[in-house]
């Protein structure tokens, strides 16, 4: 994340709520911290976190870093692969 906002990128994490307990995250202070300073967006824990990934970026006209292939939506989106 840092390298793109060292680029003057605006940078967002969208990750499920349970990663920010303890038992499910590596780093939770972290994770916390994104959350405080707005870099970090939570879906709820049994939501489809690929779909809401791949609605906002739509929505704002944003870019995607991720290593999902998202295959399940090959057939609905036309992704760009770099």
């Amino acid at each position: 994340m840092n390298y793109f906002e060292n680029l003057g990128f605006e940078v967002r994490a969208i990750v499920p709520e349970y990663r920010l307990r303890n038992e499910r995250s590596s780093n939770k202070q972290l994770l916390q911290v994104m959350q405080e300073n707005g870099s970090l967006i939570c879906t709820a824990s049994k939501a489809y976190d690929d779909r809401i990934l791949l609605e906002s970026a739509t929505r704002l006209n944003a870019a995607i870093v991720s290593n999902d292939f998202f295959r399940e939506f090959n057939n609905l989106l036309k992704i760009a692969s770099i």
